[in-house]
């Protein structure tokens, strides 16, 4: 059904206006004299181009002059200066590397502050990109300032001249969108030259007169894997401190770390064809700044850190290099070089700074932070503990590094002879030849158990039990199966700080961890026992005998029996059980009953047994080791109090060879 709306003669006469209005306003002349949108493109625009080589822009020079500083006016302004660029390397998204150096050159070469720089681009050559200034952190919404939010410029080259001014100054990077095989001359003009030290080709008393005479406030130390970016001031008060030596050594052992603690030690090797294998080409950058976007120092490329003398020795002083004090450095490129795939969730501030103990074990020393001596300690407290542990809920990094260093010192491939410090490459490289890999924290867990075994030939289960790192069911289930021997030695005790203990012959009787068992029955349980976990399952299995399970007496009063189920997602020998009873002597149970399946289907009875009426430890031990996945406690009868209810503080597996 539908109904016909009549328009009166008033709603007509005002459409018809309307038409009108709307026919006359599309017929308005805008003055544009071309057809449907579209210029003829018979007028063409006047853009003018800053060309003026002469002219000087000294708007800023009051803020250039703070920082980054001034090139004084007598230094020589260079005419068609050719500089021969190698832009040919791998791009960065074939290697598997977490923040790759990306194609950013360097030229030698510094714009004076608000001085025209002149750039000839050969005929052909496309992608390439003219930066004026490297300190490009974004300080915008910053509430205190120590210079203007943004201070680099950037601009497209194409062939031909271009040109560029920055009004603060700064070094010259030329950076390409992709790699060009065969080198490029680039010609500048206007520019100055800033007094780098390259690895290979300066000599260092020669370019410490360099230093001395320039007028150039910024310059760059560059070898075949890293390039510093430094302030002339501190390096000159570095050198008359006698800090900075020799760039020559400085520069030498940082090729070193680069390729000895960083890339080979990730299973990557400097112009592997493989490329999933392969080191960067290009180097790692690392930038002082008088004031970077986030914390002392942070990764990226380039990486940043605060200008100061503390970072400046980091990066010169070879004693301390050497040493182990380069810890910030370390930190900051360890982050561009972690690899999520097995360094779960909870690892981000720490396996970054494994590197540095590589560093400090080529160099026999070991590395210096103050946080070690003190953390170190309470870490082997904690894998020395009995009882559920949670190594997740430690959220001290340097106390999470305790188990990677005792694996360095400790573990060997019986197959190859490699020591334990080989492990990384083997993990590293295990992880890239992975097909496919998950971000499950579990996954990630399984993913480094698994590789350990494989690697030493040995079943860790109990070192990643003692550090409280759970193992699931299935990746369990697969080291088992290929037949590994455990482990004989408490390895979780050995002090790094020390290299003492480790060598304890472990107990043939331990308990199984319990993290990740689950109660899949239950007759009843007691929230309003108090706050969780007490009255609640899930505190049998807290490691507190303080709190304990309570059956329902809240609204009802079941009358026994009282039951749970649990599955210990695995498959294990067991060689008995343990029980606490309830801190206080009420519902304390006489005895229970005890089932064991492999299934949950079928279940085997092994009968009663009774309890003492105490909190103390009572273990219940079988004849043989009896091989289950689920445990069926049963409480038949009345308590010691004779109630109906029924209680347990903690209740547990253990092993025994015995």
């Amino acid at each position: 059904m539908f109904s016909i709306n009549i328009m009166t003669n008033k709603e007509i006469l005002l459409i018809l206006f309307s038409v009108l209005i709307l026919s006359a306003g599309c017929t308005k002349d805008y003055g544009y004299e071309f057809e449907d949108g579209v210029d003829s493109g018979a007028e063409t625009s006047n853009v003018t181009v800053d060309t003026a080589m002469s002219t000087i822009d000294r708007s800023l020079y009051h803020k250039a002059r703070i920082f980054p500083g001034m090139v004084a006016a007598t230094e020589t302004r260079l005419e068609n200066h050719e500089v021969e660029l190698d832009l040919n390397y791998v791009p960065t998204e074939y290697l598997r590397v977490n923040v790759p150096p990306r194609g950013v050159h360097s030229v030698g070469l510094y714009a004076p502050a608000g001085e025209l720089i002149k750039v000839v681009v050969p005929p052909g050559v496309e992608g390439l990109t003219l930066q004026i200034g490297v300190h490009t952190d974004n300080l915008t919404g910053k509430t205190s300032l120590r210079r203007d939010p943004v201070i680099y410029t950037v601009k497209a080259l194409f062939p031909g001249v271009n040109y560029l001014r920055n009004l603060y100054g700064g070094l010259i990077w030329i950076k390409s969108r992709q790699p060009i095989e065969a080198p490029v001359n680039v010609k500048f003009t206007g520019a100055v030259k800033s007094p780098d030290f390259i690895l290979g080709e300066s000599q260092d008393g020669e370019w410490l007169e360099r230093l001395r005479e320039s007028s150039v406030p910024w310059l760059e130390l560059r070898s075949k894997h890293v390039i510093y970016t430094m302030q002339r001031e501190i390096l000159l008060r570095l050198v008359s401190k006698g800090v900075l030596k020799s760039p020559t050594a400085v520069l030498e052992e940082w090729d070193n770390i680069y390729e000895k603690d960083f890339y080979n030690w990730m299973g990557l090797t400097v112009g592997n064809p493989d490329y999933k294998h392969r080191a960067p080409d290009l180097p790692e950058r690392g930038v002082l700044d008088i004031q970077i976007s986030a914390g002392y120092g942070h990764n990226g490329y380039p990486w940043m850190a605060q200008l100061d003398e503390g970072w400046s020795s980091e990066w010169v002083d070879i004693n301390s290099i050497k040493g182990g004090g380069s810890w910030g450095s370390y930190h900051e490129v360890g982050h561009n070089y972690q690899q999520g795939n097995w360094s779960w969730d909870g690892l981000g501030e720490t396996t970054n700074n494994l590197f540095i103990f590589k560093g400090a074990h080529r160099n026999n020393s070991f590395p210096t932070h103050p946080a070690l001596p003190e953390q170190f300690p309470i870490a082997l407290a904690f894998a020395a503990e009995d009882g559920a542990k949670d190594f997740d809920a430690e959220d001290n990094p340097f106390f999470k590094l305790v188990p990677f260093v005792q694996l360095f010192n400790l573990i060997s491939n019986p197959a190859t002879g490699e020591d334990g410090w080989e492990f990384m490459a083997y993990l590293y490289t295990k992880t890239r030849d992975a097909q496919r890999l998950s971000n499950n924290i579990q996954d990630r867990k399984d993913f480094f158990y698994e590789a350990l075994c494989d690697f030493t030939q040995r079943d860790y289960f109990r070192f990643m039990s003692a550090w409280g790192i759970p193992v699931s069911a299935q990746s369990r289930s697969k080291v088992e199966a290929k037949g590994y021997p455990a482990i004989k030695t408490e390895i979780w005790k050995y002090n790094p700080l020390t290299n003492e203990g480790g060598d304890t012959p472990i107990p043939t009787k331990f308990d199984y961890p319990r993290a990740d068992w689950e109660a899949i029955g239950l007759s009843s349980e007691e929230p309003a026992e108090g706050a969780a976990p007490q009255g609640r399952i899930a505190a049998m299995f807290d490691g507190n005998v303080n709190t304990h399970w309570h059956s329902q007496w809240a609204g009802a009063n079941p009358p026994p029996p009282h039951y749970f189920i649990l599955d210990m997602k695995a498959a294990l020998d067991v060689k008995g059980l343990y029980f606490h009873q309830r801190f206080t002597n009420q519902t304390r149970a006489q005895e229970v009953e005890i089932e064991i399946s492999e299934d949950n289907v079928s279940w085997t009875d092994l009968g009663n047994f009774p309890l003492l009426n105490n909190n103390s430890r009572q273990e219940i031990v079988f004849d043989q080791l009896k091989e289950f996945r689920y445990i069926r406690i049963t409480f038949n009868k009345y308590n010691y109090n004779g109630g109906v209810h029924a209680a347990m503080a903690e209740f547990g597996a253990f092993y025994d060879e015995d």
